[in-house]
């Protein structure tokens, strides 16, 4: 089929969206290609179409478990067979995953990053037939982008085992340089090309607010705004605060942590997207790969450290192109706290180093053995053990992940998994034998194709209600199978793995690239300065200061956000505006004046748009006050 048939057939589009095409046809080409595609821009079709006009399977390299859960599970339901290899799978479970692949039983196979490097993955992918090589979250590969995940500087490493399968490496956020990273690690060809869409959202009304009372003014604000909003807060305690605040004003609300059972987490989290509740408070847990096409209004109560997270989730809201605001609440205390947490996250090398020990003793890791290996991993039992701050502990671990010694996922619903261990012969002697559990295996066979050839998800519930009894008696007779070597069977399980990237070393030859640290540090430190600077800015236009930051230059005002709009009301246009930029210019060059004395020298221009053009001009450092209250023009 043609790529416009694939669309139609698979997911029922008659149409591309914008630049979509275009980078499908360069991948159709075999040329290495970058695409950066806002959030909700439709980046999984632009591997996803082309994996399904050729030949053999497309290796699909992504970070975050529940994003992989959810692409497997939507390919899928649209009968397109994909596979799956992640943090917290047995070595059994791996490799009959990776059988299935080699047998072209699926079109995509899934990777998290740290398993690209295992000895039985790189032993393997030499024999498969691998049409392309898919990067999602691309930012990664960056040690100057915000999220650096070392196990991305590996991924080229594989290129060489792939039959010269070309690369397309897909973000939603990038600023030039990090652009030019990800081309430069991995290792694009001189022919490469590069797909950017604007980051320009023109439907989408930036406002930032500075507020005391929060509470009052998200009320006012779901008054004014019709539709579903999703409200971001920093705490998990704050997210059930502020929902049960909501619903006292008669707006409804509900709200989302990791701390949620998964399947209190997936029940609030459905009842918002099908509208029976109105709004989501929630931590930044929540969202990830969730596309509700109709949110109207996503307000931060507490501003992101990175123009890129803020940009990410604000970007949730108004992806059917239709008018949204993006809202941003803060107060002093809150840039304060900024700074804090800043501090708070590069914790000292000794502080890291014992985090490490603590860890290692905590899992029970040998020296010298533990790499490659997954476990279920609880943070408040660890440092409760040891005597840990949490928040400190959790930041070490973020660095021993940027050093490359560990992963940790975030948790996420891993949900029971099966697979028959005998062949078809040796599975009706059992049954012979052991006659009792025929009607339970045959059930099995029957409820879940393909569990010969890989491991599948099973339901214990599901399979209960089949066979007229209950999950209790389930789970006892797949324990007793299980013993019996007849499958293998893995409960589910909703905790957060920690992977051991490296073999568990003694804390005394733990190296860490302090100057590597010391400039993450620093990049940080200007991504937080330019969310200050957005946030305390009242005179350039949001979106303008956005798109400035990933080096989107020349655009216009959106007219839409919350500095726009005062603009309108002083009813100046650009030309009536940078006019009177010049002749304040003008005046305060020929010598300082008091804002009386600037008033009385222009009375040709109302005194509230000067006023106004002259905050402007001071907000950029280009007219200072001097001690004696005087407007000068800086020199």
């Amino acid at each position: 089929m043609t790529i416009h048939e694939i669309l139609k057939a698979h997911w029922g589009y008659g149409s591309f969206r914008p630049l979509q095409e275009d980078i499908i046809q360069s991948v159709l080409d075999g040329v290495d290609t970058l695409a950066l595609l806002p959030t909700g821009g439709g980046k999984s079709l632009c591997y996803q179409v082309p994996a399904l006009v050729h030949d053999g399977i497309c290796l699909v390299v992504s970070p975050l478990i529940s994003l992989i859960k959810d692409q497997v599970t939507q390919l899928e339901k649209r009968g397109i067979p994909a596979l799956s290899i992640y943090s917290g799978m047995t070595f059994r479970e791996i490799d009959k995953t990776l059988d299935a692949a080699e047998k072209g039983l699926a079109k995509f196979l899934y990777v998290s990053p740290e398993r690209l490097q295992t000895e039985l993955f790189l032993a393997r992918i030499v024999r498969f037939n691998v049409s392309m090589l898919a990067v999602d979250e691309a930012h990664c590969i960056s040690q100057w982008g915000y999220d650096f995940r070392p196990p991305y500087l590996k991924i080229a490493d594989i290129r060489p085992l792939l039959n010269n399968a070309p690369v397309l490496a897909l973000t939603a956020t990038a600023t030039e340089a990090v652009r030019l990273d990800i081309k430069e690690k991995m290792k694009f060809g001189k022919d490469g090309r590069t797909f950017l869409q604007s980051f320009e959202r023109k439907n989408l009304s930036y406002s930032v607010l500075k507020e005391e009372n929060k509470s009052q003014r998200l009320e006012s604000m779901f008054r004014k705004v019709n539709g579903t909003g999703i409200v971001f807060v920093s705490t998990r305690k704050r997210t059930k605060e502020l929902a049960w605040e909501l619903q006292q004003q008669k707006v409804s609300a509900s709200f989302y942590h990791a701390g949620l059972t998964v399947d209190e987490r997936n029940r609030r989290q459905q009842e918002w997207l099908e509208n029976k509740q109105r709004v989501i408070v929630c931590t930044n847990a929540f969202g990830m790969g969730i596309d509700k096409p109709d949110v109207r209004i996503v307000v931060h109560t507490e501003p992101p450290d990175s123009p890129e997270a803020y940009f990410q989730e604000a970007g949730r809201a108004g992806r059917d192109g239709r008018k949204a605001f993006a809202v941003c609440l803060y107060e002093d205390a809150d840039i304060l706290r900024m700074h804090e947490k800043f501090e708070a996250s590069y914790p000292s090398p000794a502080e890291v180093k014992r985090v490490y020990q603590s860890v290692a003793n905590f899992l029970e890791v040998a020296e010298g053995s533990g790499q490659g290996a997954s476990y279920d991993f609880d943070l408040g039992k660890l440092c409760k053990t040891f005597s840990l701050m949490p928040i400190q502990t959790h930041n070490a671990l973020k660095l021993l992940e940027q050093e490359g010694y560990l992963t940790l996922s975030d948790s996420v619903r891993i949900p029971s998994r099966a697979t028959v261990l005998m062949n078809r012969e040796e599975l009706y002697r059992y049954e012979v034998k052991h006659s009792q559990n025929e009607p339970f295996v045959k059930a099995l066979l029957r409820m879940y194709g393909g569990i010969f050839d890989s491991y599948v998800p099973i339901h214990e519930t599901d399979i209960a209600r089949f066979l007229k009894t209950d999950t209790g008696s389930v789970i006892s007779k797949l324990k007793e199978l299980h013993g019996h070597d007849v499958i293998d069977y893995l409960p589910a399980k909703d905790s957060p793995q920690l992977t051991f990237t490296q073999p568990r070393r003694d804390v005394k030859h733990l190296q860490l690239n302090e100057k590597a640290m010391e400039r993450r540090k620093e990049g940080q430190r200007v991504r937080m300065e330019t969310m200050v600077h957005y946030l305390t800015s009242n005179t350039e236009c949001r979106s303008k200061l956005l798109l400035k930051y990933f080096g989107e230059t020349k655009v216009e005002r959106c007219g839409i956000c919350d500095v726009c709009l005062e603009r309108h009301r002083l009813e100046m246009d650009d030309t009536e505006f940078e006019t009177h930029v010049g002749t304040v210019s003008d005046v305060l060059k020929q010598q300082p004046r008091s804002i009386h004395q600037l008033v009385d020298a222009l009375p040709q221009i109302r005194e509230d748009k000067l006023i106004h053009v002259t905050r402007w001009l001071m907000d950029l450092g280009l007219v200072v006050e001097t001690e004696l209250n005087k407007l000068q023009w800086k020199k």
